[in-house]
């Protein structure tokens, strides 16, 4: 009987250990109000519910450099996929109030008119966007991809490289056949 015990104790101790990491790892894209560089107010998660998203985050300046490179090679890969938003997002919680405006005005210059729209900007809840990328690097760029109920579901970050492409490419097939 103990042994019987013993079985099921490590069955559910294997079962957990498997499935915790998963379970924990989709988390909710953080609430709150985003505004797009062209002044357009955006409620997460709701404002991105109902279609499957790709989030470019960076928290820093010279994030900006990686997160562009993420941005173009990603659109460039999903052209042709008009179920898919792609959001790139500068946090700009840890810039002063006086110079948000400038930094602004400076993103708008070098975003093309047609992605001005998905462009975000956050100031406030940088501590939960954080948790929320698995941050570990101030100047990294940070991807997740959201699925259709605001469900984040694959995550990586730092440079761009072709295999983290690949995968991403396998994930939004995946969450979009859902």
């Amino acid at each position: 009987m103990q042994f019987r015990s013993s079985i099921r104790s490590s069955l559910f101790a294997l079962v957990i250990g498997i499935c915790w990491p998963i379970l924990a790892s989709a988390q909710t894209v953080p609430a709150g109000t985003a505004e797009t560089i062209t002044g357009k107010k955006i409620v997460l998660p709701d404002g991105v519910r109902g279609h499957v998203s790709i989030f470019i985050v960076g928290f820093s300046h010279k994030s900006k450099d990686l997160s562009d490179a993420w941005n173009k090679s990603i659109r460039q890969e999903f052209a042709q996929d008009h179920q898919l938003q792609v959001y790139q997002v500068a946090h700009l919680e840890g810039a002063p109030g006086i110079m948000r405006g400038m930094i602004v005005s400076s993103i708008r210059k070098g975003v093309p008119p047609a992605q001005q729209e998905n462009f975000l900007v956050l100031t406030e809840g940088q501590n939960a966007w954080k948790q929320w990328v698995g941050f570990s690097a101030p100047d990294d760029a940070y991807i997740v991809l959201v699925d259709k109920s605001g469900q984040s579901t694959w995550k990586t970050h730092g440079s761009f490289n072709d295999a983290a492409l690949a995968e991403l490419k396998k994930q939004v097939a995946q969450a979009e056949s859902k």
